[in-house]
C-alpha cells in the first residue's frame, strides 16, 4: 500500500514540474514577443519624422540684401525649392516702403523646374527709389489640399533713380559774361523781362529745364519770383567759386492746372542779379515725390556748370 502511494506521488510531482515549466515558458514567449514589437514602433516614429521633413518649401537665394539696382534696369536673382511639383507656377514681386507707405510691383512669373531656379525682369522707370525685398510665392495642390508657400529676401536691397546721361553743349553769353552747359535736346530761347533778360534751356518734350533770369533789383520787383538775392536767407551753395543763395520757389511757378518743383539759385555781381531756376513739372514726376527729393541729374549738372566769364 505504501509502495502504491509512493508510485502515485512521483508522477504527480513530475506533472506539477512540467506544468510549471510550460506556464513559465509561455510567459517568457509573450514577454519576448512584446520586446520584439519595440523596433516596429520606432520604425513608425521615423516614418512620421520623415514626412515632416519633406514639407514643400521655397528659399530666396538672391538678391538677399545689400545689392543695388536702378530704375529702368534689370533685376535678376535665384531661389531653390524642395518637394514642390515640377511645373508649379510661381509669381515674384518687389516689395518695399516709401515714407513708411508700402510700395511694390508684380515683376513676373516663373515655372518650377528641378534644382536651383533663376528669374529676371525689368524694373519700371516709374518705380519709386527705395529699399526693397524680393518675394516669391507658389500655389499648388497636393491631393485635395491647396498649398501656398512663399519666401522673401532676408535683407533689403536698393533701387536707385535711373542714371540719366546726356551730351552737353556750351552756351556762352558775352554781354552778361557767363556760360552754361545744356543737353542737346534742350530748346534755347530768350526774352525781355522788365528791362532784364531771361534765357531758357528747356528740354523737349519733358518740359524740364533751367531759366537764367538776369536784371537789377527793380527788374525783379515787377516779377512774381521771390528775390532771395536780397534776403540772403536761403541755403548757401558754391557754384564754381561763387556763393549763390538757394531755396524753393515752386509756388511762384505754379498756376491753374499746372505746377512745378522749382529751385532758385541767386547771386549779385556788380549790381546785377543772376537767378538760376531749375524747373521740373509735377505731372512728369512719380507719385510720392516732394520738393526735397525732386531731383534731375541733368538739370543739376547744368546748374553746376554755370560760370562767370568776366
Amino acid at each position: 500500500m505504501k509502495n502504491s502511494q509512493k508510485g502515485f506521488a512521483q508522477p504527480l510531482v513530475i506533472s506539477i514540474i512540467v506544468l510549471t515549466l510550460v506556464i513559465s515558458g509561455g510567459w517568457y514567449f509573450i514577454y519576448k514577443n512584446k520586446k520584439a514589437e519595440v523596433p516596429a514602433f520606432a520604425e513608425q516614429t521615423n516614418t512620421k519624422t520623415q514626412a515632416i521633413n519633406t514639407q514643400p518649401s521655397i528659399t530666396v537665394l538672391s538678391p538677399n540684401g545689400g545689392e543695388t539696382f536702378a530704375q529702368g534696369g534689370t533685376i535678376s536673382g535665384s531661389y531653390t525649392t524642395s518637394n514642390v511639383p515640377e511645373g508649379t507656377p510661381c509669381n515674384w514681386y518687389i516689395l518695399g516702403t516709401f515714407n513708411t507707405i508700402p510700395v511694390g510691383a508684380e515683376m513676373g512669373s516663373t515655372s518650377i523646374i528641378s534644382g536651383k531656379q533663376v528669374f529676371s525682369g525689368k524694373i519700371k522707370s516709374s518705380t519709386i527709389p527705395g529699399n526693397y525685398k524680393v518675394n516669391i510665392g507658389c500655389h499648388f495642390n497636393i491631393g485635395d489640399t491647396l498649398l501656398d508657400i512663399q519666401d522673401e529676401s532676408d535683407s533689403y536691397f536698393a533701387i536707385t533713380k535711373q542714371a540719366e546721361t546726356s551730351n552737353l553743349k556750351t552756351y556762352a553769353n558775352t554781354q552778361y559774361g557767363f556760360s552754361i552747359q545744356y543737353p542737346d535736346d534742350a530748346q534755347v530761347t530768350s526774352k525781355n523781362i522788365n528791362g532784364g533778360e531771361q534765357f531758357s534751356f528747356m528740354r523737349i518734350p519733358s518740359k524740364r529745364g533751367v531759366h537764367i533770369d538776369i536784371g537789377t533789383q527793380d527788374t525783379f520787383r515787377a516779377t512774381p519770383t521771390e528775390d532771395q538775392c536780397d534776403k540772403k536767407d536761403g541755403v548757401q551753395v558754391n557754384i564754381n567759386g561763387v556763393i549763390f543763395y538757394s531755396g524753393d520757389v515752386g509756388a511762384q511757378y505754379s498756376g491753374m492746372g499746372a505746377g512745378n518743383y522749382a529751385t532758385q539759385y541767386c547771386t549779385i555781381k556788380n549790381g546785377v542779379h543772376y537767378k538760376l531756376i531749375s524747373l521740373i513739372p509735377f505731372d512728369i514726376l512719380d507719385s510720392g515725390y516732394s520738393p526735397s527729393n525732386a531731383k534731375d541729374a541733368v538739370l543739376d549738372q547744368m546748374i553746376k556748370s554755370f560760370k562767370f566769364t568776366k
